[in-house]
């Protein structure tokens, strides 16, 4: 319904005809959910069902926001319009590559759990990630207070650095800093999840059920200098929150929270594309959201530098904070500005194909397998945190898919996840330091 309804508006919206191929974008989402997916891949797990979620924005949702504020843009058109129909194709046979491999490997792993691994099994105590979660946090507490960082702050603060960013001073991001920027991405997760297990096992459900509610909102509520991060962690609280209630009422009251955290997020972060035109929200969604005019740009950048297979490395080393922290970030050229007057960052696909060349399809497979896996690894456990570990990470690479570059995505899958995966295994029993 919601491609549809997207697709009828694309076609009868006022704007700037350069962009009319776009509507084909929510009518191609359909053909793929009509063709691709059953009831069996959308009970596959949570990271399969968001990422059909996420898509259904980038696709459907995401092109009527662009038209309504004309698909505005920084960079004069004619610098990239010429890309942009190939642009729209690209984003058609990526979703293509996508729904294809999520309807493969959700039915290989299915007919794998019948009769493959034996299922994870928790020891129940789960010390070691408790025993993590009190280190992150005294670590936390004592850096910022000894250096004096400023790292978590109220989501009102988000509209008034809008009005400030003249004569705030910028915070110093020395080599602490990265660290402690690195200990929170760790600690946000898991400490939300040990407490949401803990009152998950009190035996007032009713309470319980409140309290993973105000754990939610408080993590929504209170964002870091990775706010994305920050409203992730709180909608994965919110949505796995859904999944455990079967009380239509308290569904309805979750549901009212989310609308009104969701409200809350989109004014205050979202301040000064509010408060100016629907032109400038377009931009806003496109940065954020990699919006077709992006993965235009992006194209033109690819045609005119040719595959540049080391950049993707020198990339990925600058997202490992330690590295960068310690020894320094590699020094790139700014290909955007030299070609549009402005900087930019590239859509997931385009960046594969500036990397990888013709190659970058595997990219994709690669990450909807990790997605599908992670899904995999939650349904083959009976222990709730396990579950809502493996669950987190499935849900936030099918987020990056649709919002950050391919070597964010892959430094989330070597870092952050690879180390909680590895505290899994750790905790569960399953492997053990000697």
């Amino acid at each position: 319904m919601i491609s549809l309804v997207c697709f009828i508006l694309m076609l009868n919206l006022s704007y700037d005809r350069d962009f009319v191929a776009t509507a084909i974008l929510p009518f191609v989402y359909f053909l793929l959910v009509y063709f691709c997916v059953g009831e069996k891949i959308l009970s596959n797990g949570l990271g399969t069902f968001s990422l059909l979620i996420f898509y259904s924005f980038r696709m459907c949702i995401l092109p009527v926001i662009c038209a309504l504020g004309n698909f505005y843009l920084e960079p004069n058109k004619s610098d990239y319009i010429d890309k942009y129909n190939t642009g729209i194709l690209l984003t058609c046979f990526e979703a293509v590559i996508v729904f294809l491999s999520l309807f493969y490997f959700c039915n290989h792993n299915r007919k794998k759990n019948s009769f493959d691994e034996v299922p994870l099994k928790s020891n129940n105590k789960h010390l070691l990630l408790y025993s993590i979660v009190v280190f992150l946090t005294l670590f936390i507490i004592i850096v910022c207070f000894l250096y004096r960082i400023s790292y978590f702050h109220f989501i009102t603060e988000e509209a008034a650095d809008v009005l400030l960013d003249d004569i705030k001073p910028v915070q110093k991001m020395h080599t602490m800093w990265y660290i402690t920027d690195f200990a929170c991405t760790l600690w946000r997760p898991l400490f939300s999840f040990v407490l949401i297990y803990l009152l998950l096992n009190r035996k007032n459900k009713r309470i319980s059920y409140f309290m993973i509610l105000l754990v939610a909102s408080l993590n929504v509520m209170f964002m870091s200098d990775r706010r994305i991060f920050a409203l992730l962690v709180g909608g994965f609280c919110f949505y796995y929150l859904m999944t455990l209630i079967e009380n239509k009422i308290a569904k309805k009251y979750i549901q009212i929270s989310i609308f009104a955290c969701a409200i809350c997020t989109v004014y205050y972060c979202f301040y000064g594309s509010m408060t100016t035109g629907l032109w400038l929200i377009s931009r806003t969604f496109q940065h954020y959201f990699s919006g077709p005019t992006l993965t235009a740009m992006a194209l033109e950048v690819n045609d005119r530098i040719g595959i540049q297979f080391f950049d993707f490395f020198k990339l990925l080393l600058n997202n490992f904070y330690l590295y960068i922290g310690s020894m320094g970030a590699f020094i790139l050229p700014d290909y955007y500005s030299t070609i549009f007057g402005v900087g930019a960052w590239t859509p997931m696909v385009a960046g594969s194909m500036r990397y990888f060349g013709i190659f970058f399809p595997i990219v994709i497979v690669f990450v909807v397998r990790y997605i599908v896996n992670c899904d995999y690894k939650s349904q083959r456990t009976n222990d709730e945190l396990y579950k809502m570990i493996y669950s987190y990470l499935a849900v936030t690479v099918s987020c990056y898919m649709i919002m950050y570059t391919v070597e964010l995505i892959m430094y989330f899958i070597l870092s952050n996840a690879l180390i909680y995966r590895l505290l899994i295994r750790l905790d569960s029993g399953t492997i053990r330091l000697k």
